[in-house]
């Protein structure tokens, strides 16, 4: 299965993925298996496609959709042997494609910014918690409003792809003040590539700011 998936995942093909979830349910782990691979785009579009199939799955079997939104959460823990890093993204596109039916996970995902620890933030995790929150925003901005001061605290990272993402949540949140000298900002964090849409698509702090 994993290989078939493979193959629609680098044809950006979300709707035939989806339609596969809806006949063999175990085509959402197979997706979790493949947001390791070592190929970035591949491993976001699992991400992705994992959206779509949810909400193809919650019209008949909305708990079993909720029973991989907690495994999903299980796996971001230590007891779960090796964090995944791509399901902060996972979970944020369930729950915006689920047109509301998982609200509450919202919530859940946005507070893994302050929930988890401070090492695992900082081995490249931030950026997927930090995409997560940009991508809730529209949603849930009660959820994500919770930590916008966190966010902004991103600002400061070495990582340009973290401060890039952090400028990006607070405008897509309606945090624009909490941008402490945006030009200077801007001057000293090159253009960096973010995920949207099932391609990378290069962006800079200066573009976002207009």
């Amino acid at each position: 299965m994993k290989s078939e998936l493979r193959v629609l995942l680098e044809g950006k093909r979300f709707e035939e993925i989806a339609d596969v979830a809806a006949r063999r349910k175990r085509t959402l782990g197979a997706l979790v298996s493949l947001t390791y691979e070592a190929d970035p785009l591949v491993a976001w579009r699992a991400a992705e496609a994992q959206g779509w199939g949810c909400a193809r799955l919650a019209i008949r079997n909305e708990e079993f959709v909720r029973g991989h939104l907690r495994r999903l959460h299980w796996l971001l823990s230590e007891e779960s042997g090796g964090i995944c890093r791509h399901a902060p993204q996972s979970m944020a596109e369930i729950v915006v494609r689920g047109n509301g039916i998982f609200a509450d996970y919202a919530p859940i995902t946005t507070s893994l910014l302050t929930d988890m620890a401070e090492e695992d933030l900082a081995s490249g995790f931030r950026i997927a918690v930090l995409w997560a929150i940009a991508r809730l925003a529209p949603v849930a901005p009660v959820a994500v409003a919770t930590v916008l001061d966190r966010v902004a605290r991103s600002l400061g990272d070495d990582d340009p792809v973290v401060r890039t993402l952090a400028v990006q949540c607070l405008l897509y949140c309606g945090g624009r003040d909490l941008i402490e000298d945006g030009p200077g900002l801007a001057a000293k964090t090159p253009p960096v590539d973010i995920y949207s849409d099932g391609d990378f698509h290069r962006t800079s702090i200066k573009e976002l700011l207009g």
